[in-house]
């Protein structure tokens, strides 16, 4: 099993399950900011060798719009993840107020 494929079961896991616990939300959360984190070096670095080709100023700025694209896509998967995330948060903090109500 990949860490990819094992991170979207863990992930799968936390967002069925009702209510989530706070561990394993903030696992998933640091987990899709670690994915973003990664996604962003490694199109960061595509960059920096893009500039320092010597290729023609069209050239860059047609691979760099491809990179910038591509970077897109591989950020929004995680960037949804993190606002489920954010929202089963919300509600645990919701059930968790009225738990200590009651």
């Amino acid at each position: 099993m990949t860490k990819r494929a094992g991170s979207r079961r863990s992930l799968s896991s936390v967002l069925l399950r009702y209510p989530p616990s706070l561990d394993e939300l903030s696992a998933a959360i640091q987990s899709e900011l670690a994915a973003l984190a990664n996604i962003d070096a490694f199109y960061q670095s595509k960059r920096y060798c893009l500039e320092s080709w010597s290729g023609s100023r069209a050239d860059k700025d047609r691979l760099l719009a491809q990179i910038d694209l591509c970077s897109k896509r591989d950020r929004e998967r995680h960037l949804s993840h993190l606002t489920e995330l954010r929202e089963r948060l919300l509600d645990l903090q919701t059930f968790l107020d009225r738990e200590t109500v009651h």
